[in-house]
This record gives structure tokens, sequence and C-alpha cells, in this order.
């Protein structure tokens, strides 16, 4: 298991064309960034410098207005199609593997048959790569459609296309579920990008805290192979905690 930085949550106080290079520095095996459209994909592909980027958001242009994506919104198909195609063209020329496909804020059964309408083309449009669904909790992101993991899994059954995964957020699985690691146990089997943060408050992950070593025990025994992304509130605590995952993570991978 491989470990990337979500350079928009971890800045390393550096501007973003930097960051990459800041990540490489302290330990990080790629990157992955929430809105990269800020640059062009070539001035990106010129900042990783053979640093994978793993991950990348549908665009939301209208985020500091409260908008939270369009997938699930009924009415925004065509402004749907538009930013995953802008998501698309970006991943294939940066040679990133994954797009969180943002839901959006609403509600009901029309939301649902619009996002379950919308993820199924995007996946015919991409099938050279995987889109993920990611739950938001209520608490941090009130009004996201796509607040529950149990959902997701169904969403992503009745959907039905092999490129069409989980994207397993610790933090929010713990504001959901509760229970983190029962949470991963039920969905491991369709997570296709995991991402991590401390779990009390969304700071640097702590592999030795009693409940976060229980999932990341979990996450080591389950077989999982893909990659794990930091994403959490920096507070300039270091990145020592990168060698104490790894090790944690083996020794339960060895115990399998």
């Amino acid at each position: 298991m491989k470990i990337a930085a979500n350079i928009t949550l971890l800045s390393f106080g550096v501007p973003l064309v930097a960051r990459p290079d800041a990540a490489r520095a302290v330990g990080f095996d790629g990157v992955e960034c929430l809105f990269p459209y800020m640059i062009s994909a070539q001035e990106m592909r010129s900042a990783l410098n053979g640093l994978p980027l793993v991950l990348i958001n549908t665009p939301v242009a209208d985020w500091e207005d409260g908008a939270r994506g369009r997938a699930a919104v009924p009415g925004e198909m065509a402004r749907f199609a538009q930013d995953m195609q802008s998501a698309i063209d970006f991943a294939r020329a940066t040679g990133t593997g994954r797009i969180h496909a943002m839901a959006g804020k609403a509600q009901g059964a029309e939301a649902m048959a619009r996002f379950k309408a919308n993820l199924r083309a995007a996946c015919l449009a991409a099938p050279d790569l995987t889109i993920l669904i990611e739950p938001l909790n209520p608490f941090d992101v009130p009004g996201y459609f796509l607040n529950d993991f149990d959902m997701a899994a169904g969403i992503i059954e009745r959907v039905g296309l092999p490129n069409l995964g989980l994207q397993f957020d610790a933090w929010h699985a713990r504001r959901i579920h509760g229970d983190v690691t029962a949470t991963w146990k039920r969905h491991a089997a369709i997570t296709r990008h995991v991402q991590i943060g401390g779990f009390a408050a969304r700071g640097a992950p702590e592999p030795d805290a009693p409940d976060e070593a229980a999932f990341f025990d979990a996450l080591g025994d389950s077989g999982y192979d893909g990659w794990i992304s930091a994403e959490y509130h920096d507070a300039g605590a270091g990145y020592d905690w990168l060698g104490r995952l790894r090790a944690r993570l083996r020794g339960a991978h060895a115990q399998a």
C-alpha cells in the first residue's frame, strides 16, 4: 500500500506547483488534489516530476457559494457532464487513474435516480478510469446527498459497472457510523481509494491510538492494495506518523 498526500489540505507552506516535490521530500509516494484546475494539466504534469497524481475531484466552480458538486442534483445533468468531461481530460493528461464524482446537495428519489444515471454515464464515458463516490458526513457537509456508506454500497451495486468504486474516508466513516473498523470490514471489497486523518479532530493520523490502530490493522489485514491518502488539517506537527503507519500496515499484512 502506497501513501499519498492530499496537496489541497497539506500545503507544506508552498504554492500548489511546489507541493508535489515537498510531499516527496517528506516521504510520500504520490499526491492527490481535490481541485487542480487552477493550473493546466501540462503545468501539473511538470510539477509532479514523475510523482503519481492518484486522485482528483470533479470541478466545483461555485464551491464558495456552497455547492458541492452536481452528480445527484436534478436539472444539472448537462453541467455535470461538462464537469465530468473536464475531469476526464485532466486525468488522462496527467496519468491520474481516479476521479471522485461529487454528488452535490440534494435529496429524494429524483436525486437518487439522477445520481445513478450520471454515474453510469460517467463510467461508460471513461472505462479506462475509476469513478469514485464518497459519503460525506452531515455535520461537516450538511445537505450532501451521499451521507451514508451503506447507501453508497447499494448505489455501486445497482449501477453495476466495474469501474465504479467507493472512496473510503475514515474521518467521514467515524462521523457517520462511529465504528470505522466495522464500517471498513463491511465495505473493503468495493473500496478503490482510502483517505485518512486523525479520528479526534481530523489532524495527523495517530497509528498507535487504539481506535486508529484497530482500523489500520484491519486495513493491513484486508488485502487492500490501493492508495491511502493523508487528508487532514495540518497543524505543522510533522510527518513521523508515516513511518509508524507503514510499520503497522506491514505487521498486519504479515500476520494475515
